[in-house]
């Protein structure tokens, strides 16, 4: 039976955390953060294309809450650093300069308070 390995740290968590900051500052709660941004990434990845057996149905069918708890993580980590989210925040004075594809930053401006 072959291994397969789901490598969090290779997911892009510095654009990750700009949109969840730029969601917080909107006044979104941050479990509903949490919830739009590992539903995106469960949608972006599919684990069905990824593993062709019945083992990528097993791991597509978790792979939202996997999600979901690493960017909880993340997240919590991000603010309890106010030093960062300032930091972050004037490297992206708006989200043109953020490096959000503008599908993302269109989606993130759909989403109301």
């Amino acid at each position: 039976m072959a291994k397969i390995a789901l490598n969090l740290s290779k997911l892009p968590w510095k654009e990750i955390l700009d949109m969840a900051d730029l969601l917080l500052e909107k006044g979104i709660p941050e479990e509903e953060v949490i919830d739009q941004l590992s539903s995106l990434l469960d949608e972006l990845i599919d684990f069905n294309a990824i593993v062709k057996n019945p083992m990528g149905a097993a791991i597509e069918a978790i792979d939202g809450l996997i999600f979901a708890t690493a960017i909880k993580i993340a997240v919590s980590f991000s603010k309890k650093s106010p030093e960062d989210r300032k930091a972050r925040k004037q490297e992206r004075s708006n989200l043109e300069k953020a490096k959000i594809p503008k599908s993302l930053r269109d989606r993130i401006s759909q989403i109301k308070k």
